[in-house]
């Protein structure tokens, strides 16, 4: 049989996709607000660097929370939850996608959370010192 495992070091904010989640339509109408504040601030008015600013960062601060309801939603074991918490300090852009936790959720599927030290001929070698025997190797940037 295949088995397939996700391999990730680096945590990145995973977004809800799609509509009709419970309590998805306040904080995703608050982080469109948000947006729009943004567009209106800088748009052909020369706007104070803070404002500008402070408004970029109600926006992070409202996707990194519906980042953690998305997460609370769908994995409820809390050490897979702080294992795919990402840093405070990560500037990369977010995903959007639900299934993504809820196969991970599910519990079928294993998080490495090591990082890969090195490809071998049967498997992949994370810096723990294990080896996990895989047939494919699937890379997502």
């Amino acid at each position: 049989g295949c088995r397939i495992r996700v391999f990730e070091d680096r945590p990145r904010l995973v977004l809800p996709d799609g509509l009709g989640l419970p309590g998805r339509a306040g904080t995703m109408r608050a982080l469109a607000s948000a947006t729009a504040q943004v567009r209106r601030a800088t748009a052909g008015v020369p706007a104070p660097a803070l404002v500008r600013r402070a408004l970029a960062e109600e926006q992070v601060r409202l996707e990194r929370r519906a980042g953690s309801l998305h997460r609370h939603r769908h994995l409820h074991d809390r050490w897979l939850r702080r294992q795919l918490t990402p840093s405070p300090h990560d500037d990369r852009p977010p995903l959007h996608g639900d299934a993504f936790y809820r196969v991970l959720g599910s519990g079928q599927v294993p998080l490495i959370s090591w990082p890969i030290a090195k490809v071998t001929a049967h498997g992949v070698r994370t810096c723990d010192g294990l080896e996990h025997r895989v047939d494919a190797i699937v890379v997502a940037r």
